[in-house]
């Protein structure tokens, strides 16, 4: 069977910053459009916490089998959250080379996440549909107190 691509309209991706989990207190985050293809999340932890963090709510909750997008960063990584059906919010951690400069090409199954999980029957089983998407960068993967990701020709698959 064949997938299908939905590429996502980068202005529908909202930024927030976590203010109730006690270790992003702190933490200012921002998003940017560079381009209309192009999303820079800015964090800023010169006050504290550890993370801020982008979310794309789908207007009508998909079921993903993956999402591949292109991210560049002097960070050394990044996350990416899937909350689903259930509520349940399943995390996955990618590397990244650091290298500001250069756009390195991810793509990443929605399968669970039976390492990083909370919400919902918090068992680790991803139950479709998707109903959000949440792109974060830590302080802790970053050279500085403030930096950012590039994000870049995000695509879901199904």
């Amino acid at each position: 069977m064949a997938s299908s691509c939905l590429r996502s309209s980068i202005r529908a991706i909202v930024p927030g910053v976590s203010t109730t989990a006690p270790n992003s207190r702190g933490a200012k985050g921002a998003v940017r459009y560079l381009h209309p293809d192009t999303l820079r999340l800015v964090g800023d932890f010169t006050g504290g916490g550890s993370y801020v963090a982008a979310r794309y709510v789908f207007p009508t909750p998909l079921s993903p089998t993956a999402v591949a997008f292109r991210a560049k960063s002097a960070s050394k990584g990044l996350d990416v959250r899937f909350v689903d059906s259930d509520g349940q919010t399943h995390q996955h951690y990618i590397t990244l080379s650091g290298n500001a400069e250069e756009f390195q090409d991810i793509l990443l199954p929605t399968a669970g996440s039976p390492k990083h999980h909370w919400g919902g029957r918090n068992d680790g089983v991803l139950r479709p549909p998707v109903r959000t998407v949440i792109l974060s960068v830590h302080a802790a993967v970053l050279p500085e107190k403030k930096g950012h990701v590039d994000f870049s020709n995000i695509r879901f698959f199904t």
